[in-house]
Order: structure tokens, then sequence, then C-alpha cells
């Protein structure tokens, strides 16, 4: 059964981060940011992930980033590490 994890930070803008995991693997992540005023969206992205690879990026324009670009490559380096730090953390 896929576990998650949700990650909030409150202020002039909203921001809501949500790590899905299966079997300790990150699966999927989603974010959102959202204007607290107004409750305009700012931003929206999410990530797919395989084995804890991420493969498929959805980015805040709503199209795929390109696997072999260094923006993809960044971030799934980046939340491989943390996802692996996150759900350790969820743990304890």
């Amino acid at each position: 059964m896929p576990k998650f994890i949700e990650v909030q930070a409150h202020g002039k803008i909203e921001k809501n981060v949500v790590w899905y995991f299966h079997e300790k693997n990150l699966i999927y992540t989603e974010t959102n940011w959202t204007d607290s005023l107004s409750g305009k969206n700012l931003f929206e992205e999410r990530t797919y992930h395989d084995k804890n690879t991420m493969i498929a990026w959805i980015n805040n324009e709503g199209t795929f980033v390109d696997a072999v670009a260094t923006e993809f490559i960044t971030l799934e380096r980046e939340l491989r590490a943390y996802g692996k730090k996150i759900f350790e953390e969820a743990l304890k």
C-alpha cells in the first residue's frame, strides 16, 4: 500500500508538497504553491519515479521536461537524496 508524506509551509505563499512511496521507494511527488490571499495557484509540478529514479517531470508550464536536460538530472538527484532523508525521518 502506498504511503505519503506531506510537507506544508504557511505564509503569503502556501506551499504544499506531497511525497508518495511504495515499499520505501519514491514513486510520485506533487508540488503546489498558492497565494494565500487570492487563492490563486502560483506553481505546480509533478514528478514520477520508478525504483527511486525520476522517469518523468511535468513542470509548472504543464510540459514534460526532457530526461537528458541538465535541470531534469539535477532535480532527479535532489529528489532522490531528499526523498530518502524525508522517508527515514518519517519512520522515527
